[in-house]
């Protein structure tokens, strides 16, 4: 027991071990800083196919070259030469799905003494939705770090030659659509110091502040989208998933279908526990309620999803890889 002195104070109660140090502001709950770029509602990664009941874990893509506006007509030399008939090319891409899964518990005793209902598991549910969305930026830069032509190097950094020399592969390989390009964070202020210096912006001070200043996008958060950049048309998209090898930060660029991603339809997925059970056939994607490790007392949930992602093919799009140094 602990006598508390007249008059009682607040500070005599907590000492003595009544009531609780600090509390939880739910509705104030700060989630730490995250790349949010989706790549799905940007609309630059085409849905390819989906695999259900096909009886394969690929899809198979076909494109053709070498008719209509490839294919000139041959002058003849008489009324009567006979017209040869003339061949055309025919080649295919191809998407592999492959499984990919995330999960989460708590223990009953968790639910039971829990005060922060943001990190509850009711509350982490929809966030694995977020999770896949994740799963597929990530794997969409790194198909698109394989791209095997580059514009950029691995020695220098991002400068406003590369930025010209990218719309430059565009402009003169014909019938392109409009291109993207990803980039990470460091990558894009190389590219906006670099421009800095072109005398194009030297004597307007708005024109300068456009180019290089902290752009605000959804929420308030620093844009990540910047469309038309510098005036190029061509749509940079900032991201940490952008992949790191042999030396350099390979971003990338390509036009809408130039990397598309392929799911199999879970509709037919017929959990053992119905309660809680999600299907997100569109992605592929089913979030369940399990066991975790036989343990009667505790609670989790499973997402499974069944994705994969490729280039399109280089007879029908361009593709470049955006390099610069680490």
């Amino acid at each position: 027991m602990t006598s508390i002195a007249p008059p009682t104070s607040f500070a005599n109660v907590q000492s003595a071990g009544f009531g609780f140090d600090y509390i939880f502001a739910a509705e104030m709950i700060a989630i730490e800083l995250q790349d949010s770029l989706d790549v799905l509602g940007l609309g630059v990664i085409p849905l390819k196919g989906d695999l259900m009941s096909s009886g394969s874990d690929t899809l198979r893509i076909t494109d053709f070259g070498g008719i209509g506006w490839s294919l000139p007509m041959k002058a003849l030399t008489t009324e009567t030469e006979i017209v040869a008939p003339s061949p055309f090319d025919i080649g295919f891409e191809e998407i592999t799905i492959a499984p990919h899964g995330l999960a989460q518990s708590e223990t009953y005793q968790s639910q039971i003494l829990g005060r922060e209902p943001m990190i509850m598991l009711d509350a982490l549910k929809p966030r694995l939705v977020q999770s896949w969305l994740r799963t597929l930026r990530d794997k969409v830069c790194i198909t698109g770090a394989g791209m095997t032509t580059d514009v950029g190097s691995a020695t220098t950094q991002l400068s406003v030659d590369d930025h010209l020399d990218l719309a430059t592969a565009y402009r003169v390989n014909l019938g392109n659509r409009k291109p993207f390009a990803f980039i990470d964070g460091t990558q894009f202020d190389q590219l906006a110091r670099s421009w800095r210096n072109e005398p194009a912006f030297q004597n307007s001070a708005s024109d300068f502040a456009a180019l290089l200043s902290l752009a605000e996008g959804d929420g308030g958060q620093i844009a990540q989208k910047h469309p038309n950049y510098a005036g190029m048309n061509i749509d940079m998209y900032v991201t940490d998933s952008i992949v790191q090898a042999a030396g350099a930060r390979r971003g990338f660029a390509c036009p809408i279908g130039g990397i598309g991603y392929a799911t199999a339809n879970t509709a037919p997925v017929r959990p053992a526990n119905t309660v809680g059970f999600v299907n997100i056939s569109a992605f592929g994607l089913i979030i369940e309620e399990i066991t975790s490790g036989g343990s009667a007392t505790t609670r989790a949930l499973r997402a499974t999803a069944w994705l994969g992602t490729a280039l399109g093919s280089e007879r029908v799009h361009t593709l470049r890889g955006f390099v610069s140094s680490i």
